[in-house]
């Protein structure tokens, strides 16, 4: 999963991350989502980041 946003401004990774996966806890509890790649940016770190992270 990929999340763009100014709501990671000044987060650091693993609070991205925390923000992410904690409306998803009970999905994950009843196995409904088993694995999850998260990937967290704010807009100005995403225009910096995609190059690198998206095939052209």
């Amino acid at each position: 999963m990929i999340a763009v946003g100014d709501m990671f401004d000044g987060m650091s990774r693993v609070k991205k991350q925390q923000a992410i996966y904690a409306p998803l806890m009970d999905k994950i509890a009843s196995n409904a989502i088993h694995a999850l790649s998260i990937k967290a940016f704010t807009d100005a770190e995403w225009k910096r980041e995609r190059k690198f992270l998206l095939p052209s």
